[in-house]
């Protein structure tokens, strides 16, 4: 075989792996990480865009799994100039344990939705493949009840009582208790006559969050308010309840069951009378 041969099957073999690499000797294109928070909001910040915070742990292996197959999904990786991708590791990482413990993630992975400043937009938890994620990424974007979108809801029309009612159940279930319990003052303040039919609702979730917070007076007191001015609301059983409990948590024993008990004799076939029947028995 002389060179010239030699030269030209070379080049047979060479060009289709050269293609199927790209042709251009360059690195494939990945998801442009950042690992600094402060780095993703500066850029957030500048470009107008949100914060996607992959949040993962090195043992974990559904963050594994991700890292092979969701992050390296053409895709997934289509939507690199869409949002600051920030990878952090939840567990190790200064920034995404501080995370973790500001938004409450106790499991991996999971993904954080954030503004500029840092204010969660919203998150979505667990293994996502490709297309699950491409998927719920626009359904919580597009969502009326998505955090984000309700806090700007709310500041667009911070008088609407239901708008503000949707915006603190949802900061109650993510455990921004601060958060949710201002959202119900301003639902009583608005509305104390309850025409809205939203103000029975806030004064129990008020309670709830007062509760959670280590205000047991403040708590009986907010449910007491919720008793005497709506006595037809059909909460003030579960109010009658919620108080009952707070006073056995708190050792007023005698106050406490003699609660639930009136809650048992006018409502026995409530859906939470065996939980009634529950602390009852406990000694």
């Amino acid at each position: 075989m002389n060179l010239h041969r030699r030269l030209l099957l070379f080049l047979a073999l060479l060009v289709p792996a050269a293609l199927a690499a790209g042709g251009s000797g360059q690195a494939p294109v990945q998801i442009p990480w950042v690992t600094s928070l402060a780095q993703a909001r500066a850029e957030a910040a500048a470009s107008k865009k949100l914060i996607l915070a992959y949040l993962f742990a090195d043992w974990c292996p559904y963050c594994r799994r991700m890292d092979r197959e969701t992050w390296t999904d053409p895709a997934v990786i289509a939507e690199r100039a869409k949002y600051v991708f920030l990878r952090l590791d939840g567990e190790k990482d200064a920034d995404g344990v501080n995370l973790c413990r500001r938004f409450f993630i106790r499991g991996f992975p999971a993904i954080l939705l954030l503004h500029a400043d840092g204010s969660e937009f919203d998150r979505l938890d667990g293994y996502m493949p490709a297309d699950e994620l491409l998927r719920r990424l626009k359904l919580v974007l597009e969502d009326p009840d998505s955090l984000g979108n309700l806090k700007a809801a709310v500041a667009g029309n911070p008088s609407d009582a239901a708008l503000r009612l949707r915006l603190g159940r949802v900061l109650l279930g993510r455990m921004d208790f601060a958060g949710a319990q201002e959202n119900f003052e301003e639902i009583v303040r608005l509305d104390p006559a309850n025409r809205g039919k939203t103000t029975d609702q806030a004064l129990l979730y008020l309670g709830m969050c007062r509760a959670l917070q280590s205000d047991p007076a403040g708590a009986l007191g907010t449910l007491e308010r919720l008793e005497r001015d709506f006595p037809k609301s059909t909460l003030v059983p579960r109010a009658w309840l919620l108080a009952g409990e707070l006073l056995l948590q708190t050792g007023r024993r005698e106050e406490g069951t003699k609660k639930i008990e009136r809650f048992l004799e006018a409502y026995p076939d409530h859906p939470l009378a065996q939980r009634a029947r529950q602390l009852l028995a406990k000694p």
